[in-house]
């Protein structure tokens, strides 16, 4: 009820590219969508249909809406330099975790660029460049940086909660 018109159309179009599972649930959602109300008496076999249904929408929101959240994009990003990484894909996956290291950088998302700058590592030990030694004293010193702007975002965002707090 509290989805948009062009959510609820997205899932619908969702569920329908599904396998037999996903039409299956789409079978469930508008037999759902026709009732009134929903029945007290629902066994268990309808409960794990419901379960399923539900992280289903849950999946097709978050695709639709993946272009707006810029965690989602960071997040998609990372999963891409390490699915590049596990194909030993080296060059490439330096490319996107570049990609990925300057948005999080932009978005001031120091957790993940942590972990982009300890992937990059990983990475590196992997390819194993000729001059390792100043490409690892140089990853060091970018990792140490971006822990002490992760302890400072942190303890602003604490301050600015306490603020609210003690404000409210």
């Amino acid at each position: 009820q509290e989805l948009s018109t062009q959510e609820k159309r997205y899932i619908t179009i969702w569920l329908g590219k599904e396998n037999e599972d996903g039409k299956a649930l789409l079978d469930i959602l508008n037999a759902i969508t026709g009732k009134k109300t929903a029945s007290k008496n629902v066994s268990v076999a309808d409960e794990k249909r419901l379960y399923y249904l539900y992280q289903a929408i849950l999946r097709a929101l978050r695709s639709y809406h993946e272009g707006t959240s810029v965690n989602l994009e960071l997040y998609s990003l990372q999963m891409n330099v390490e699915f590049l990484f596990n194909k030993r894909l080296y060059d490439q996956s330096l490319s996107e975790l570049e990609r990925l290291k300057k948005m999080a950088a932009k978005y001031d998302r120091y957790a993940i660029l942590l972990a982009a700058l300890e992937l990059e590592q990983t990475i590196l030990l992997e390819k194993q460049p000729k001059n390792m030694q100043a490409i690892f004293e140089d990853s060091n010193a970018a990792i140490s940086a971006a822990l002490a702007r992760l302890n400072r975002n942190t303890q602003l965002s604490q301050n600015r909660q306490e603020l609210f707090y003690m404000l409210r």
